[in-house]
Parts: structure tokens; sequence; C-alpha cells
């Protein structure tokens, strides 16, 4: 609208008016929440990333439910590396500057590290033979770690999955195995070994 008053000192004013029409904003929502992979080993890479459509200015992000190992950020992509086995639900809370708010679930599998079978073949052996103690690991990823103790005279603890053991004394013995991984550590595994 121009409006235009010759009289007012001498001088032409013009006023002009405008109507601003504001469009709301699209709500904020989660268009795609992913857990890349869902099913994973025990230290592996995990990475949960959220997409959003609509919603006004900077956004805030609560993550909820993660596995042991990895810690809620304010960012629409979370790294981490678990370091325990079990199924996760995983909730991510958004909200904008609007006061919007939005959020997603994810399933997350994290197979936990940990000894299937712990043998010695044979069990009992006569003095100066040898036997193999041998460890079985499920879940876990990365390089493992091995350490065994209460091994009879004569044998040592070695950083290896399969132990040949030549006791130069006689007697029961009662050997355990700990294994870790990363940060990972498995409890002990028994068995017993006599030698005679």
């Amino acid at each position: 609208t121009l409006n235009s008053n010759p009289w007012l000192g001498g001088e032409a004013q013009t006023w002009y008016s405008v109507r601003l029409r504001t469009i709301p904003a699209t709500p904020l929502s989660v268009e795609d929440f992913v857990a890349s992979p869902s099913s994973l080993a025990e230290g592996q890479l995990l990475t949960l990333s959220v997409t959003l459509t609509g919603g006004t200015g900077t956004r805030s992000f609560l993550w909820s439910g993660l596995p042991p190992g990895c810690s809620t950020t304010s960012s629409p992509v979370l790294q981490c590396r678990p370091t325990s086995g079990g199924n996760f639900t995983v909730h991510v809370a958004v909200s904008d500057q609007a006061g919007g708010h939005a959020g997603g679930n994810a399933t997350v599998e994290v197979s936990g590290l940990s000894i299937t079978s712990f043998t010695a073949t044979p069990s009992s052996i006569r003095l100066g033979s040898s036997a193999t103690l041998q460890v079985q690991l499920g879940g876990g990823a990365g390089t493992p770690r091995y350490v065994y103790s209460g091994l009879p005279p004569g044998c040592a603890s070695q950083d290896v999955a399969t132990l040949l053991c030549q006791p130069n004394s006689t007697g029961h013995f009662t050997v355990q195995v700990a294994v870790t991984l990363a940060i990972v550590i498995v409890p002990f595994a028994g068995l017993g070994v006599a030698a005679w």
C-alpha cells in the first residue's frame, strides 16, 4: 500500500505497508535410524546414525540403551566399540530450537567373547610325556591374549590358544586360562591335569 502526504512540512512523505506471512516449519521427525552393523562381535566398531527431516535450528541428540563401552554424544552419528555382549534397544531422542521432539529405536546384537571349551589331551600322562592344552573361543573380535596359571612344573605360560605342556614333576594340577581381548576379560576356565 502506498500513502503520500504532500502537506507535512513541504516534503512529500511516503509509507509502504507490507504483509508478511510465515510458513510453519515442517515438524521434526526421524526419517531413518541405522545401526551398522546391527549384529557384531564385542570389540568391533559400531556406528549408529540418525537422519532427520523438518525441525528448526540447532538440534540436540540424547542416546540411551547403549551397549557397555558406548557413551552418548550430541551428534547424529555415534561410533563406539561395545565391551560386553547382549541384545540392546538403542533409543535416540532429538530436540530442536523450536521445542520440537522426535525419537527412534534400533536393535543391536553384540556377541560376547567367551571360552567355549578348554581341554587337555590327554588329561592324564606319564612323566616325560606331553599334554596339549587347547582353548576354543566364541564371539569377540580382534586378537585375543592368553595367560595360563596353575601349570605343572616344567610348563610355562605362553600367549597361545594351543599350549604344549611336558611336566617334569608328578601330581594333580588345576590349570586355568584367562583370555583378554582389548579391554574385555573373560572369566577363568579351569581343567585338571594329572602327571604320574
